[in-house]
């Protein structure tokens, strides 16, 4: 059966599948300089805003949460769903919003174009045209594209290279590397200690140290890792980065990035320097504390957890970092700080906007707030996980990230072994079922990828499994794998 383009159900990282009132919200034509469309424009940059700030408030009570109950944090989503238990903790706690983001310190911008277009952006707004140091922090492809991206606008930039299914091996015993003595092991000269090698990852310090010096690791999270591998590059003489950048969900593995911690890290060795995270697809799904975690500009898109439809992405900012980079862009139709300008004089683009998806955005946003918000969206997207990994695990599949480091919006799983086995084919075949999945993004290991955001809900996770198993018994692989 070939499905029609119009049927298939798309489980990948974006473009995501969308309701039919968000479709049809693109039916009605307007005029790029009307005034109720003015409006329309407005009311969104406020209310990205508005979800910056509850996702704060989500993170807060996350962390509220884990100190009350003691709680190992990977495990904390399953044994605190959304819903009332935080609300319950939050009142014992008195719980007041420690880093609630105001419309005078904060702003949306929007700008044509897919996501990449927010990131080149921002690259180039936060990177003066003289004496521009950028540190890119990367563990897969879509950190590895903002290299690109400096490269071809002539930024100056470095690459601190972290392992694309994250830095710390959950099978090992390695203990909570003691993190004066790796200081010290720094100061000793054994490991690179200028920017102009390549970087060390935290797994060869960790062989260079003796064992009877380390403790048991608690390998829960790579924020250890990163803050001594960042902490080694910004507290280096003479690394006075204008630009630290990071991805928050690398949508290549399916990791999902502590930026909270790296930001203040990131603060307290570089204080002048910007902070900048891509969280294009973890946005209004994935709980993050903008101001708590110092970033200066965050960028995502329309079309991906809030569900709209591609022609847009949008820039939220620090307004002190944003009038502070003004004149750095080297793009016209890129310059942000100028398109803010633009928003706040007359409310409108500085050139043609994309209007029916702004329409199509707007009727999203009604129903992401209808659906709950970012709590609603994350229950849903980490039941259709839930059931996709259980799933595959059923059939033998096996994951390239650990439980510990795997995020809830998209995962990775290793080709099977079977000889029959090719991905073409797989995909083809799942194609014509109307099941669209994505190939891998890592360089390390032969993998394909399997979304569960959009339009998507815990049934079409179990008929993807049921049309995953069909292909696979008609390749001739027997199911479970072996």
């Amino acid at each position: 059966m070939n499905v029609p383009i119009a049927g298939k159900k798309l489980f990948t990282p974006g473009p995501l599948g969308c309701s039919r009132t968000v479709k049809e919200a693109m039916l009605t034509d307007v005029g790029s300089r009307d005034t109720d469309f003015i409006k329309t424009i407005r009311a969104i940059r406020s209310k990205l805003i508005d979800i910056a700030d509850l996702s704060m408030y989500v993170y807060s009570k996350l962390q509220i949460i884990r100190r009350a109950h003691h709680s190992d944090c990977s495990k904390l989503p399953q044994q605190f769903p959304w819903g009332s238990p935080f609300d319950n903790v939050a009142r014992g706690w008195n719980f007041i919003p420690p880093n609630s983001i105001s419309h005078e310190e904060y702003t949306s911008v929007l700008l044509q174009g897919s996501g990449t277009f927010s990131v080149e952006a921002v690259l180039q707004l936060s990177s003066p045209r003289n004496g521009a140091r950028v540190l890119l922090l990367v563990n897969g492809a879509y950190g590895n594209r903002m290299k690109v991206i400096c490269d071809t606008s002539g930024i100056p930039a470095e690459v601190l290279e972290f392992p694309e299914d994250n830095i710390v091996d959950p099978d090992t015993e390695l203990g909570r590397l003691n993190i004066d003595e790796v200081n010290l092991h720094l100061r000793g000269g054994r490991v690179e200690n200028h920017l102009g090698k390549k970087p060390v990852h935290p797994i060869e310090i960790r062989t260079s140290i003796s064992p009877s010096s380390a403790v048991k690791l608690n390998t829960t999270s790579a924020l250890a890792n990163y803050a001594i591998e960042v902490s080694r590059h910004l507290s280096t003489p003479g690394a006075e980065y204008t630009t630290v950048a990071v991805v928050h969900c690398e949508t290549s593995s399916g990791v999902i990035n502590p930026v909270e911690e790296i930001g203040r890290v990131v603060k307290r060795l570089a204080p002048d320097a910007i902070y900048f995270v891509d969280a294009m697809s973890s946005f209004g799904a994935v709980p993050l504390d903008v101001k708590g975690g110092r970033l200066d500009f965050l960028v995502s898109s329309a079309n991906k957890c809030l569900q709209g439809v591609p022609g847009f992405a949008f820039v939220i900012a620090s307004k002190a970092a944003l009038a502070a980079s003004k004149g750095n862009c080297r793009s016209l139709s890129l310059d942000a700080a100028s398109q803010w300008e633009g928003l706040e004089e007359n409310g409108q683009f500085r050139f043609t906007p994309p209007t029916h998806s702004l329409l199509a955005f707007t009727q999203a946003l009604k129903e992401y707030e209808q659906q709950g918000g970012l709590q609603g969206r994350a229950k849903r997207y980490k039941e259709n996980c839930r059931v996709l990994q259980e799933g595959m695990r059923e059939m033998g599949f096996t994951k390239l990230l650990s439980d510990k480091h795997q995020g809830y919006i998209i995962t990775s799983f290793h080709f099977p072994k079977h000889t029959n086995f090719q991905f073409n084919d797989f995909y083809l075949r799942l194609n014509d079922l109307g099941q669209v999945i994505y190939p891998g993004k890592t360089t390390r290991a032969n993998c394909f990828r399997i979304g569960n955001i959009g339009e998507l809900y815990p049934e079409d996770m179990r008929h993807l499994l049921k049309c995953v198993k069909e292909v696979l018994t008609d390749m001739g692989i027997p199911v479970p794998l072996s």
